[in-house]
Protein backbone atom coordinates (compact mmCIF):
# COMPACT_ATOMS: atom_id res chain seq x y z
CA UNK A 1 0.00 0.00 0.00
CA UNK A 2 1.46 3.29 -1.07
CA UNK A 3 2.21 5.88 2.01
CA UNK A 4 -0.11 8.73 2.62
CA UNK A 5 1.02 11.98 4.00
CA UNK A 6 -0.89 13.51 6.43
CA UNK A 7 -2.52 17.22 6.30
CA UNK A 8 -0.77 19.13 9.09
CA UNK A 9 -0.85 22.77 10.75
CA UNK A 10 1.21 24.47 13.04
CA UNK A 11 1.56 27.38 14.92
CA UNK A 12 -1.70 28.67 12.91
CA UNK A 13 -2.93 32.12 13.79
CA UNK A 14 -6.00 34.10 12.52
CA UNK A 15 -7.18 37.71 13.51
CA UNK A 16 -9.68 39.54 11.78
CA UNK A 17 -10.00 43.86 12.07
CA UNK A 18 -12.46 44.85 15.18
CA UNK A 19 -13.62 48.19 16.46
CA UNK A 20 -10.78 48.52 18.29
CA UNK A 21 -8.17 46.83 16.27
CA UNK A 22 -7.27 43.08 15.46
CA UNK A 23 -8.94 40.44 17.15
CA UNK A 24 -7.48 36.87 17.99
CA UNK A 25 -9.73 34.27 16.80
CA UNK A 26 -6.86 31.50 16.32
CA UNK A 27 -3.74 31.22 18.50
CA UNK A 28 -0.79 29.15 17.49
CA UNK A 29 -2.94 26.20 17.30
CA UNK A 30 -1.42 23.08 15.64
CA UNK A 31 -2.51 19.27 13.88
CA UNK A 32 -3.01 16.68 11.63
CA UNK A 33 -5.76 14.96 9.88
CA UNK A 34 -4.35 11.45 8.18
CA UNK A 35 -5.89 10.45 4.94
CA UNK A 36 -8.74 7.87 4.94
CA UNK A 37 -9.82 8.15 9.15
CA UNK A 38 -12.14 10.31 10.53
CA UNK A 39 -11.41 13.01 12.41
CA UNK A 40 -12.88 14.92 15.55
CA UNK A 41 -12.59 18.41 16.61
CA UNK A 42 -13.63 18.68 20.03
CA UNK A 43 -13.58 21.70 22.63
CA UNK A 44 -15.94 23.76 25.29
CA UNK A 45 -18.83 25.49 23.57
CA UNK A 46 -17.61 28.86 21.91
CA UNK A 47 -14.17 27.43 21.79
CA UNK A 48 -13.68 28.32 18.05
CA UNK A 49 -14.17 24.77 16.57
CA UNK A 50 -17.06 25.40 13.57
CA UNK A 51 -14.58 28.39 12.94
CA UNK A 52 -11.29 25.83 12.77
CA UNK A 53 -12.80 23.89 10.57
CA UNK A 54 -14.14 26.46 8.02
CA UNK A 55 -10.58 27.48 8.01
CA UNK A 56 -9.09 24.61 7.72
CA UNK A 57 -11.71 23.39 4.99
CA UNK A 58 -10.35 26.70 3.04
CA UNK A 59 -6.55 26.21 3.64
CA UNK A 60 -7.09 22.69 2.07
CA UNK A 61 -9.08 24.24 -1.13
CA UNK A 62 -6.85 26.60 -1.63
CA UNK A 63 -4.12 23.35 -1.90
CA UNK A 64 -5.75 21.39 -4.21
CA UNK A 65 -6.08 24.59 -6.13
CA UNK A 66 -2.48 25.07 -5.92
CA UNK A 67 -1.55 21.53 -7.69
CA UNK A 68 -3.91 21.80 -10.03
CA UNK A 69 -2.57 22.71 -13.98
CA UNK A 70 -3.60 26.62 -14.98
CA UNK A 71 -4.92 25.96 -18.48
CA UNK A 72 -3.63 29.02 -20.76
CA UNK A 73 -5.13 29.75 -24.09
Amino acid sequence: MAHKKAFTWENLNYHVPGPNGQIRLLHDVFGYVKPGTLTALIGASGAGMFFSIILLLYLILLVIQARRPVLTF
